[in-house]
């Protein structure tokens, strides 16, 4: 058998929190920017999360987490979010994303069927913990609102089981955690299907699949994200990961601006224009109902150049409209 000649190019395992790193790195003062749950504007930069991820990796080692472990959001669009997404795929845990606008028995099925180890959620989401993590038979250690200490939500569970501060928690831990490098091909995130036959379906994504699927999006025959661009995904970040733009928009260092849970017509307008937006991301619905705002109140998208339409086909006269106006 003949030997086969190999290259002597650089080789090295596709890792997400690599992407982090990068935009840190080359990109560390562009924005990121969160509408939180009471409509106040928070701001950070690829720099600072990068540095906070470091630290939530920290905290889910002391939590117990482990290589395979999922660790469960129920979360809107935020910072936060963000963290999650490179801080528990980075420490080789599975950051599982769970849709709220399921009802509560298919929610209680996929934390059972997703065996999710902690659950992370915004406080506005309180209310749905309460209801669902009682019914749950999956072993969770903690249960982490999204917040800072004051904000905490009053909400009952199960005795015995940690309920935690996200702030207070990463302020307990050093930045200094080293992310791990292991096979590409391992588990990254999950997300469960909805409006499906029977059973949502646990759908997993690796690293090498997640980061390939950046560098394919922000091609310019793609999404086509630049640095100077401002990238605004209206699309959930428990909806398929939010299309991969929390993963394609640091990798080409554009800034992000995330609407949190408002996404009527009036807030989207508001945000995309007072942040500069030039692309945004979201299904028909959504741009249905921001055309509707515009036309109502002789407003115009300011800065936007692109409108990226998908998980339905979009309607001819929306994108006809779009141009028009």
């Amino acid at each position: 058998m003949e030997d086969r000649m190999l290259g002597l190019m650089q080789d090295r395992q596709l890792m997400i929190a690599d992407i982090l790193v990068h935009a840190a790195r080359h990109h560390g003062t562009t924005d990121i920017v969160s509408r939180t749950d009471v409509g106040t504007i928070h701001r950070t930069t690829y720099a600072q999360t990068e540095r906070r991820a470091r630290r939530l990796a920290r905290a889910l080692t002391a939590l117990g987490i482990g290589p395979s472990d999922r660790v469960g959001t129920l979360a809107w669009n935020g910072f936060r979010h963000l963290e999650l997404y490179y801080g528990v795929s980075g420490t080789q845990a599975v950051c599982h994303t769970i849709n709220p606008r399921l009802s509560p028995d298919e929610l209680v099925f996929i934390l059972n069927h997703a065996n999710d180890r902690v659950l992370f959620a915004d406080p506005s989401l309180a209310s749905l913990v309460g209801s669902i993590v009682p019914r749950s038979t999956t072993p969770l250690r903690a249960v982490v609102f999204m917040c800072e200490p004051d904000e905490m939500p009053d909400v009952a569970l199960p005795g015995g089981m940690d309920v935690l501060c996200y702030e207070s928690m990463l302020r307990d831990e050093a930045e200094d955690f080293a992310w791990p490098v292991f096979g590409e091909g391992a588990a990254s995130s999950l997300c469960y299907t909805s409006g499906t036959t029977g059973q949502p379906k646990g759908v997993l994504y690796s690293h090498r699949s997640t980061v390939l699927h950046a560098l394919a999006t922000i091609a310019p025959d793609a999404f086509g994200f630049r640095a100077l661009d401002r990238v605004m995904p209206v699309v959930p970040m428990f909806h398929v990961n939010a299309w991969g733009v929390p993963y394609a928009a640091p990798m080409a260092g554009a800034a992000l601006v995330l609407p949190g849970r408002h996404l009527d017509g009036a807030a989207l307008v508001a945000l995309m224009n007072a942040e500069r937006v030039t692309i945004a991301l979201g299904i028909p619905t959504i741009w249905t109902g921001v055309l509707h705002h515009l036309r109502e109140n002789g407003e115009r998208l300011e800065t936007v150049e692109k409108l990226s339409v998908g998980g339905s086909a979009c309607p001819l006269h929306l994108a006809q409209a779009f141009e028009r106006e």
